[in-house]
């Protein structure tokens, strides 16, 4: 009994640490990489449910115009297109039929906009009745938020982060708990993430809302929605998403800075706490 107690205390104590350690971010920054072949059609996805525009003839990812690199990593995937510079933006455009099948084959059943869904079945018909193909393609059974590149791929197309490291007010975080640190909707500093999302993604926003918890919505002109993660606990978890998903495009470097921000905070708060 008393070894079967001790056991049972030792696996209490591990699922105890294991729960705190959710609660940091690491102060170990994984290295970065490009989604493989398996992984990269949600990535596509979100770039295309963000900004970008399927025909009948092509398939075009606006990006931010530094992302330009990026552009050239898509285009070397597909093997096909043409990387174009257009007033602010860099474009990646695909009309070669082999890479719209190839485009289509990995982003079909991943795309959460219904609108781009619709745009894609008909640039489908259009080459199935033209090139004289069968795509029989199948729909992706369940969509998981936080277990794949799709919200990297949002994220990388219309997300912002915002970090200002002053204390909002004079509370003190040595007088409170972790729980409390991390779980406090009321941020004792401002660290913030924006994404805008088209209301008629109304299915995407309320993932969006059950996923990060603690968000706030702002709306804006021309039906956008600005979807906030203001809270230490919601930041973190979309820090700690971004470490398993990175983020490909220039963005990239304001995640390491907003990661440091948020460290400096956390290990501010046990200096705090240990020193009482």
């Amino acid at each position: 009994m008393i070894g079967q107690s001790a056991a049972n205390l030792k696996q209490g104590s591990s699922e105890a640490i294991r729960r705190n350690k959710q609660k940091l971010l690491s102060v170990h920054r994984p290295k970065p990489g490009f989604p493989t072949e398996k992984k990269i059609g949600y990535y596509l996805a979100g770039l295309i449910d963000s900004k970008s525009t399927i025909t009948t003839e092509k398939i075009i990812i606006s990006l931010n115009e530094k992302d330009r690199s990026l552009a050239y990593k898509i285009r070397t995937f597909f093997k096909y297109g043409k990387v174009l510079k257009y007033e602010k933006e860099t474009i990646y455009q695909l009309t070669h039929p082999k890479g719209l099948v190839k485009m289509i084959k990995v982003i079909y059943g991943k795309l959460q906009n219904k609108s781009k869904e619709n745009d894609l079945n008909v640039l489908i018909k259009h080459l199935e009745d033209k090139e004289n193909l069968n795509f029989n393609l199948k729909k992706e059974k369940k969509f998981n938020l936080l277990n794949n590149f799709y919200f990297t791929g949002y994220f990388d197309s219309a997300g912002s982060f915002s970090s200002i490291i002053q204390p909002k007010s004079k509370l003190m975080l040595k007088d409170l708990i972790i729980d409390k640190f991390i779980n406090s909707s009321e941020s004792s500093y401002d660290l913030k993430i924006y994404l805008p999302i088209h209301e008629n993604q109304k299915e995407f926003l309320n993932t969006l809302k059950k996923d990060f918890q603690d968000s706030k919505l702002t709306e804006l002109e021309h039906e956008i929605i600005v979807f906030c993660l203001d809270s230490l606990k919601s930041v973190l978890k979309c820090l700690q998403y971004f470490d398993h998903f990175p983020l490909q495009s220039k963005k990239y470097i304001d995640y390491v800075q907003k990661r440091k921000d948020y460290l400096k905070i956390q290990e501010n708060f046990y200096k705090k706490r240990n020193s009482n």
